[in-house]
């Protein structure tokens, strides 16, 4: 798994790029947990979980984290979902 950060027109972005094999233990219910120190956001983890839907991702989410205070869990919209990275997304 690859971690990077940087800054893209204006904005600053953090970005994970995952192997074949990542994406085959995601999808046997093996959620990945990582640091996200090295990008200087220290106290900071980062779960990649991986579900058919965006709802059985968020039940995976309540089994491994529980009710936690402070907690958020936010679904995108269809339109959300469907914009490619790369876009222009300023209207």
């Amino acid at each position: 798994m690859l971690r990077f950060s940087g800054e893209r027109n204006g904005r600053k972005f953090i970005g994970i790029g995952l192997s074949k094999l990542n994406v085959e233990r995601l999808k046997d219910d093996q959620p990945i947990i990582q640091s996200l120190d090295m990008l200087g956001l220290y106290d900071t983890d980062i779960f990649i979980l991986y579900g058919e839907t965006e709802d059985s991702i968020a039940r995976e989410l309540e089994t491994q984290l529980g009710q936690l205070p402070g907690k958020r869990i936010e679904q995108r919209t269809k339109e959300q979902r469907t914009r490619g990275f790369g876009r222009d997304e300023k209207k």
